[in-house]
Protein backbone atom coordinates (compact mmCIF):
# COMPACT_ATOMS: atom_id res chain seq x y z
CA UNK A 1 0.00 0.00 0.00
CA UNK A 2 2.63 2.86 0.68
CA UNK A 3 4.87 1.62 -1.75
CA UNK A 4 1.72 2.42 -4.57
CA UNK A 5 1.18 5.24 -2.63
CA UNK A 6 5.03 6.19 -3.34
CA UNK A 7 4.27 5.45 -7.09
CA UNK A 8 1.72 6.98 -7.24
CA UNK A 9 -0.16 3.91 -7.97
CA UNK A 10 -3.43 3.98 -5.77
CA UNK A 11 -6.59 5.79 -7.21
CA UNK A 12 -8.96 7.54 -4.48
CA UNK A 13 -11.24 4.09 -4.79
CA UNK A 14 -8.32 1.77 -4.46
CA UNK A 15 -7.03 3.79 -1.64
CA UNK A 16 -10.17 3.81 0.83
CA UNK A 17 -10.80 0.29 -0.30
CA UNK A 18 -6.97 -1.11 1.04
CA UNK A 19 -7.54 0.92 3.98
CA UNK A 20 -10.83 -1.11 4.94
CA UNK A 21 -9.34 -4.66 4.20
CA UNK A 22 -6.19 -2.69 6.79
CA UNK A 23 -9.09 -2.49 9.10
CA UNK A 24 -8.35 1.20 9.48
CA UNK A 25 -9.89 4.49 8.19
CA UNK A 26 -7.34 7.30 7.62
CA UNK A 27 -9.52 11.13 6.94
CA UNK A 28 -8.43 13.93 5.64
CA UNK A 29 -6.32 16.46 6.36
CA UNK A 30 -3.36 13.89 6.31
CA UNK A 31 0.01 13.93 7.33
CA UNK A 32 2.80 12.23 6.26
CA UNK A 33 6.07 11.65 7.65
CA UNK A 34 9.65 9.33 6.63
CA UNK A 35 11.42 8.17 9.97
CA UNK A 36 14.44 6.52 9.42
CA UNK A 37 17.10 4.82 11.26
CA UNK A 38 15.23 4.34 14.05
CA UNK A 39 16.78 2.55 16.84
CA UNK A 40 14.13 2.16 19.54
CA UNK A 41 16.40 1.44 22.90
CA UNK A 42 19.47 -1.00 23.73
CA UNK A 43 19.17 -4.62 22.31
CA UNK A 44 16.34 -3.62 20.40
CA UNK A 45 16.56 -3.73 16.46
CA UNK A 46 14.92 -0.80 13.99
CA UNK A 47 11.67 -0.32 14.11
CA UNK A 48 11.44 -1.51 10.08
CA UNK A 49 12.87 -5.15 11.64
CA UNK A 50 10.40 -5.68 14.59
CA UNK A 51 8.34 -9.19 13.73
CA UNK A 52 5.47 -7.49 14.83
CA UNK A 53 3.72 -4.56 13.30
CA UNK A 54 1.66 -3.60 15.90
CA UNK A 55 5.02 -2.70 18.44
CA UNK A 56 5.75 0.33 15.79
CA UNK A 57 2.21 1.96 16.36
CA UNK A 58 2.95 1.08 20.36
CA UNK A 59 6.71 2.75 20.18
CA UNK A 60 5.18 5.78 17.86
CA UNK A 61 2.25 5.95 20.52
CA UNK A 62 0.48 6.20 17.24
CA UNK A 63 -3.45 5.50 16.33
CA UNK A 64 -3.66 2.19 15.04
CA UNK A 65 -7.15 3.02 13.70
CA UNK A 66 -5.95 6.16 11.93
CA UNK A 67 -2.76 5.54 11.18
CA UNK A 68 -1.06 3.79 8.37
CA UNK A 69 2.96 2.82 9.09
CA UNK A 70 4.81 0.45 7.46
CA UNK A 71 8.28 0.45 5.97
CA UNK A 72 9.45 1.09 2.31
CA UNK A 73 11.57 -0.80 0.20
CA UNK A 74 14.46 1.20 1.93
CA UNK A 75 13.77 0.53 5.01
CA UNK A 76 12.54 3.69 6.23
CA UNK A 77 9.00 3.97 8.02
CA UNK A 78 6.50 5.59 6.29
CA UNK A 79 3.46 7.26 8.56
CA UNK A 80 0.43 8.33 6.80
CA UNK A 81 -2.11 9.96 9.70
CA UNK A 82 -4.99 11.87 9.49
CA UNK A 83 -6.29 14.97 11.97
CA UNK A 84 -5.36 14.47 15.32
CA UNK A 85 -3.58 11.65 14.95
CA UNK A 86 -1.28 13.53 12.40
CA UNK A 87 -0.52 16.36 14.70
CA UNK A 88 0.06 13.70 17.93
CA UNK A 89 2.26 11.81 15.58
CA UNK A 90 4.22 14.14 14.60
CA UNK A 91 4.65 15.74 18.35
CA UNK A 92 6.17 11.92 19.08
CA UNK A 93 8.60 11.84 16.65
CA UNK A 94 9.81 15.32 17.33
CA UNK A 95 10.11 14.06 21.03
CA UNK A 96 12.39 11.08 19.17
CA UNK A 97 14.41 13.15 17.27
CA UNK A 98 15.54 14.99 20.51
CA UNK A 99 16.21 11.21 22.28
CA UNK A 100 18.03 9.64 19.32
CA UNK A 101 20.93 11.19 18.20
CA UNK A 102 20.44 8.96 14.83
CA UNK A 103 17.32 9.21 14.10
CA UNK A 104 15.75 11.57 11.55
CA UNK A 105 12.86 12.07 9.89
CA UNK A 106 11.02 13.70 6.91
CA UNK A 107 8.47 15.79 7.93
CA UNK A 108 6.65 15.99 4.09
CA UNK A 109 3.55 18.16 5.61
CA UNK A 110 -0.26 17.85 5.30
CA UNK A 111 -2.87 17.10 2.64
CA UNK A 112 -6.54 18.64 2.27
CA UNK A 113 -7.22 15.95 0.00
CA UNK A 114 -6.10 12.38 -1.54
CA UNK A 115 -4.29 14.36 -4.41
CA UNK A 116 -2.79 16.58 -2.51
CA UNK A 117 -1.43 13.67 -0.26
CA UNK A 118 -0.24 11.66 -3.54
CA UNK A 119 1.90 14.61 -4.61
CA UNK A 120 3.54 14.49 -0.80
CA UNK A 121 4.31 10.78 -1.43
CA UNK A 122 6.16 11.47 -4.89
CA UNK A 123 7.96 14.20 -3.70
CA UNK A 124 9.23 12.46 -0.11
CA UNK A 125 10.30 9.89 -2.37
CA UNK A 126 12.60 11.65 -4.02
CA UNK A 127 13.92 13.12 -1.29
CA UNK A 128 17.53 12.48 0.00
CA UNK A 129 17.63 10.85 3.84
CA UNK A 130 21.70 10.86 3.23
CA UNK A 131 23.08 12.44 6.65
CA UNK A 132 19.57 13.88 7.71
CA UNK A 133 19.03 14.15 11.56
CA UNK A 134 16.49 15.30 13.70
CA UNK A 135 13.32 16.64 12.18
CA UNK A 136 13.71 18.27 8.11
CA UNK A 137 11.00 19.67 6.50
CA UNK A 138 10.19 18.78 2.79
CA UNK A 139 9.73 22.25 2.05
CA UNK A 140 13.37 22.86 2.59
CA UNK A 141 14.66 20.00 0.33
CA UNK A 142 12.81 21.69 -2.87
CA UNK A 143 15.86 21.67 -4.73
CA UNK A 144 17.22 18.29 -4.32
CA UNK A 145 13.77 16.93 -5.16
CA UNK A 146 13.61 18.81 -8.18
CA UNK A 147 16.92 17.69 -8.88
CA UNK A 148 16.29 14.36 -7.96
CA UNK A 149 13.80 14.10 -11.11
CA UNK A 150 16.52 14.91 -13.41
CA UNK A 151 17.93 11.63 -15.45
CA UNK A 152 20.37 9.54 -13.26
CA UNK A 153 23.35 9.54 -15.87
CA UNK A 154 22.67 13.39 -16.64
CA UNK A 155 23.18 14.13 -12.67
CA UNK A 156 26.13 11.86 -12.49
CA UNK A 157 27.88 13.78 -15.42
CA UNK A 158 27.62 17.33 -14.32
CA UNK A 159 28.07 16.51 -10.78
CA UNK A 160 31.70 15.09 -12.16
CA UNK A 161 31.93 17.82 -14.74
CA UNK A 162 31.89 20.80 -12.06
CA UNK A 163 33.04 19.74 -8.53
CA UNK A 164 34.79 16.16 -9.70
CA UNK A 165 38.34 17.58 -9.77
CA UNK A 166 37.72 18.31 -5.56
CA UNK A 167 39.13 16.13 -3.15
CA UNK A 168 36.82 14.87 0.23
CA UNK A 169 38.29 17.85 2.26
CA UNK A 170 37.29 20.79 0.13
CA UNK A 171 33.89 19.15 -0.76
CA UNK A 172 33.41 18.94 3.04
CA UNK A 173 34.37 22.24 3.30
CA UNK A 174 31.84 23.85 0.76
CA UNK A 175 28.93 21.55 2.32
CA UNK A 176 29.81 23.37 5.80
CA UNK A 177 30.28 26.60 4.12
CA UNK A 178 26.97 26.98 2.05
CA UNK A 179 25.04 25.79 5.04
CA UNK A 180 26.21 28.55 7.06
CA UNK A 181 24.95 30.82 4.60
CA UNK A 182 28.57 31.48 3.09
CA UNK A 183 29.34 33.17 6.58
CA UNK A 184 32.86 32.65 6.70
CA UNK A 185 33.46 33.57 10.18
CA UNK A 186 30.49 30.72 11.28
CA UNK A 187 31.77 28.13 8.28
CA UNK A 188 35.25 28.06 10.00
CA UNK A 189 33.92 28.02 13.68
CA UNK A 190 31.95 24.93 12.47
CA UNK A 191 34.92 23.58 10.21
CA UNK A 192 37.28 24.24 13.54
CA UNK A 193 39.89 26.12 11.35
CA UNK A 194 41.04 29.86 10.98
CA UNK A 195 39.52 32.05 8.72
CA UNK A 196 42.27 32.48 6.83
CA UNK A 197 42.23 28.45 6.48
CA UNK A 198 38.64 28.34 5.08
CA UNK A 199 39.38 31.01 2.33
CA UNK A 200 42.65 29.25 1.30
CA UNK A 201 40.68 26.49 0.60
CA UNK A 202 38.19 28.37 -1.19
CA UNK A 203 40.64 29.30 -2.99
CA UNK A 204 41.89 26.57 -3.98
CA UNK A 205 37.97 25.28 -4.81
CA UNK A 206 37.77 28.27 -7.79
CA UNK A 207 41.16 27.20 -8.84
CA UNK A 208 40.35 23.32 -9.60
CA UNK A 209 36.74 24.26 -10.59
CA UNK A 210 36.80 27.62 -12.24
CA UNK A 211 34.21 28.93 -9.90
CA UNK A 212 34.39 30.86 -7.11
CA UNK A 213 32.10 29.72 -3.98
CA UNK A 214 32.40 33.57 -2.69
CA UNK A 215 30.99 34.44 -5.59
CA UNK A 216 26.73 34.08 -5.64
CA UNK A 217 26.29 32.60 -8.98
CA UNK A 218 29.16 30.71 -8.93
CA UNK A 219 28.12 29.39 -5.65
CA UNK A 220 24.75 28.26 -6.92
CA UNK A 221 25.92 26.30 -9.36
CA UNK A 222 28.27 24.96 -7.11
CA UNK A 223 26.05 24.37 -4.48
CA UNK A 224 23.87 22.19 -7.20
CA UNK A 225 26.70 20.56 -8.29
CA UNK A 226 26.95 19.22 -4.49
CA UNK A 227 23.41 17.91 -4.30
CA UNK A 228 23.58 16.17 -7.47
CA UNK A 229 27.02 14.46 -6.65
CA UNK A 230 25.02 13.27 -3.39
CA UNK A 231 22.20 12.14 -5.47
CA UNK A 232 24.49 10.01 -7.52
CA UNK A 233 26.38 8.30 -4.66
CA UNK A 234 24.10 5.41 -3.46
CA UNK A 235 22.99 5.45 -0.05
Amino acid sequence: MIEDLRAGHLTEAGWRQRQQLAGCRVEPPYHLLVIDRVTPGPGRGPLDALEDPSERYRLLEADEAGTIIAPDTRGALWAVAGGSAGIALRHRTSALCRAERDLGVLDAGHADDFPGLLDLAARAGLAPRRRLRGVVLLSSLELPVLLAGLDPESRSDAAARIVGPLPGELLHTLRVYFAHDRNVGDAARALNVHRNTLAYRLGRVEHLTGRDPRAFQDAVVLQVALHLRDLSVPE
